[in-house]
């Protein structure tokens, strides 16, 4: 920061091409259309504390984070694993002013496979997610509910979950009427507002 309002003269790091003289950081920092990202360093160490959640993709950090906690597409059943999802924001990220909510952090983001990514989207279906216990719970357009609980984390024994992931159909059988399939323990169907009840 001292560098860009002129109080010292020291280099900067470009992303993709490495060190860079102040007047050189200066010069990209105002150029127009650059965008400014708030990185939180420990002033002592200089590691990363924390990133600047009004931005809407995730960083790398905050993905590995997040597929590491729920391990699977968070919709009740479907065991995609979440490393082949989509990272989704809870609360929508709000593209014309993203201090108003919708922030890119672990607690508002959770890892939907591409199915029911587009269900969440595109029907009536609603989600939340608990910070403190991790539950998401996904509520139907008939009023249902269904919890998803955290995924346990395995002891680190050297192997990774997604270590032997294989691309190939999606873990959820494709249903008879091209509507969502999965079923809960419970055994109801989980499906959109025009889904049969069975």
């Amino acid at each position: 920061m001292d560098t860009l309002i002129g109080v010292d003269e020291e280099p900067g790091q470009l992303k993709g091409y490495g060190p860079i003289s102040a007047g050189q950081v200066r010069e990209v920092a105002f150029a127009p259309g650059t965008i400014w990202r708030r990185l939180i360093t420990h002033p002592k160490t200089g590691l990363l504390v924390k990133t600047d959640p009004t931005t809407y993709k995730p960083t790398a950090e905050t993905q590995r984070h997040v597929t590491a906690r729920d391990m699977t597409c968070t919709f009740p059943s479907c065991q995609m694993p979440a490393h082949r999802c989509d990272l989704d924001h809870i609360q929508p990220f709000n593209h014309e002013n993203p201090q108003a909510g919708g922030a890119t952090e672990p607690d508002n983001l959770m890892p939907l496979c591409r199915r029911h990514h587009l269900l969440k989207h595109r029907t009536a279906w609603q989600v939340q997610r608990n910070p403190d216990t991790g539950e998401v719970t996904w509520t139907a357009p008939t009023g249902h509910t269904y919890t998803n609980p955290p995924q346990p984390q395995r002891a680190a024994t050297g192997a990774s979950p997604f270590a032997t992931a294989r691309r190939g159909p999606h873990p959820c059988p494709k249903p008879e009427t091209g509507t969502h399939p999965a079923r809960p323990p419970g055994g109801q169907h989980l499906a959109g507002a025009t889904a049969p009840r069975r």
